[in-house]
């Protein structure tokens, strides 16, 4: 007997069935088939993808080339990869869901209630339903400013699932307030601390003494001194230009139209394409149909015809 969900979709007691985990993005890459003269057919079409893994699931498991062991249910059940599709195509992705499914969009008008509703995702209803610390639901926002951007997103995020404890040393520095635990992100290469642009950690301990912060990057502590704390800035929410590259369990998108200046196709994608199990898109439907009609991303004025006349 199917347990009834919210009025959006997400139930809100944890689902008994564990959600599959999306293919990650090496799969797709080695995925790719290579034209019989070595070209890398990077325009390969869902539709052709998806023949390919049937045709090759029907060999036998020891004659399945490598890179195409992927179970096809991978990619006709999961939404995002579908609507990350559609997107790309220029169309609306579907909204309708079951509380089966890897994808939701919760319709929301006011920045306010945007931001508050991120906020009961990220706090307790996506933690509940994965099985997941709170810090692997990750906030991507189109900009920095305004309710939904990133510097308010940020204030509220830490003061929700990480609050000030009594007797624990708190950091100020460059306006922001570090604390243990506190989830950070490296907005600047640092090549002698091996360091770089986009990467993710959280603060371990502070040393008042010697006034150094220790920062954990995938179990690997880094020391900073608290002068180069203006290195490194909260991440609770972060832009999605800044995680290009980088993968999170569960995806949180604020759309709301105040954002119109970033609202563009290739954003949306991109921020889609970032959650391997789960991804929310909280706001309006204007500013997502905004964003998918405007593909001017894809258009580069480069200046280069002129400059080789010149």
């Amino acid at each position: 007997m199917r347990r009834k969900a919210s009025s959006h979709g997400i139930p809100s007691e944890p689902d008994e069935q564990i959600i599959a985990a999306c293919p990650p993005r090496k799969q797709w890459r080695q995925a790719r088939p290579r034209h019989r003269h070595g070209l890398d057919t990077t325009t390969i079409t869902f539709q052709t993808l998806r023949r390919l893994v049937k045709r090759a699931s029907a060999l036998p498991r020891d004659s399945q080339p490598r890179g195409y062991r992927l179970h096809l249910s991978l990619i006709t059940n999961s939404r995002i990869i579908t609507n990350a599709h559609r997107i790309n195509a220029g169309g609306m992705p579907e909204l309708a869901a079951d509380n089966t499914s890897d994808f939701f969009f919760i319709e929301r008008e006011e920045p306010e209630v945007i931001q508050a509703t991120i906020l009961d995702l990220a706090r307790s209803r996506i933690p509940k339903k994965l099985g997941c610390d709170p810090v692997h639901v990750q906030v991507l926002c189109p900009m920095n400013r305004g309710a939904p951007g990133t510097r308010q997103m940020n204030a509220v995020l830490q003061e929700r699932l990480n609050p000030p404890r009594p007797g624990e040393p708190v950091v100020e520095r460059f306006g922001i307030q570090f604390r243990l635990r506190d989830k950070v992100i490296q907005t600047r290469n640092n090549y002698d601390k091996e360091v770089f642009n986009g990467d993710i950690g959280r603060i371990v301990k502070f040393d008042e003494a010697e006034r150094e912060a220790f920062i954990a990057f995938d179990g690997r502590e880094v020391v900073y001194d608290f002068n180069e704390l203006d290195e490194v800035a909260l991440a609770y929410a972060i832009t999605i230009h800044k995680s290009q590259g980088s993968e999170f369990p569960a995806v949180v998108l604020p759309l709301a139209t105040q954002h119109y200046l970033l609202l563009q196709r290739n954003l949306i994608y991109t921020g889609l394409t970032r959650g391997k199990q789960f991804v929310v898109l909280v706001g309006q439907k204007k500013a997502l149909a905004t964003a998918i009609r405007n593909d001017r991303a894809a258009e580069r004025y480069s200046a280069l015809y002129d400059r080789l006349r010149a």
